[in-house]
């Protein structure tokens, strides 16, 4: 998995002829649509820099990043004080 921070490390690193395989890769997690928030960060900090592929019936449907659910979670919790 390659993210847009991912890409602009790269870009910064080798200027605008920059290639894919140049960018930094991450380990997957995979995770499903019902799984509970604090299991997904929880595997998440288990393997660090890597991100969550939310499968739901064998197709991707989403992704997720530490540093994104940490914020998610967070926002919420100051919400809901």
């Amino acid at each position: 998995v390659i993210t847009r921070g991912d890409l602009a490390t790269a870009l910064a690193h080798a200027g605008p002829n920059a290639t894919v395989a140049e960018a930094p890769r991450h380990e997957i997690v995979t995770v499903a649509p019902a799984d509970p928030l604090d299991f997904v960060l929880d595997r998440l900090r288990e393997a660090p820099d890597s991100v969550a592929v939310v499968v739901d019936h064998g197709e991707a449907v989403g992704l997720l990043t530490a540093e994104a659910l940490a914020a998610y979670v967070a926002l919420h919790e100051r919400h809901a004080a």
